[in-house]
């Protein structure tokens, strides 16, 4: 018999300024989680970006170097995407929320903006769990 488990969390809201030279600030909200990845013995808890857009999990290869994990040993891949295409790398982790753990893919790269938040795709985290974003209540649900 299978639980069925409902984990819920909140919008993240973000103060910015439109653009760099604004004197204003905007309210932003973004569906983004706290995670732990983990590899082998070593692991990292984050913040990352629900992305219902993003076909894979995608993260900066830093994560990868923190995590011990050689980047360019991970299977090729170019990811094409709003800022063109770049090189990552696909590695296989264990990935942690809240208690629920699952095997799943991310890739890596390097050639990612060094302000980029990592993003949780289509392979990966939404063939995990059924996410509902209900921006109006500002919630998220996983089950």
């Amino acid at each position: 018999m299978r639980v069925k488990t409902k984990i819920s969390f909140r919008y993240s809201q973000i103060e910015t300024k439109p653009f760099p030279s604004s004197n204003r600030k905007v309210t932003l909200f973004r569906p983004i989680i706290p995670i732990t990845i983990l590899f082998k013995k070593q692991f990292v808890r984050m913040e990352t970006l629900i992305d219902s857009g993003a076909d894979y999990n995608i993260f900066h290869g830093d994560v990868a170097t923190y995590l011990g994990i050689n980047l360019t040993r991970g299977s090729k891949r170019t990811i094409h995407g709003i800022a063109g295409k770049i090189k990552g790398y696909e590695h296989k982790v264990e990935l942690k929320i809240d208690q629920i753990k699952f095997p799943s893919r991310i890739t890596f790269s390097n050639q990612l903006p060094n302000n980029f938040i990592c993003v949780l795709g289509g392979k990966g985290f939404f063939d995990h769990f059924q996410v509902n974003l209900d921006y109006n209540n500002k919630t998220i649900t996983l089950s």
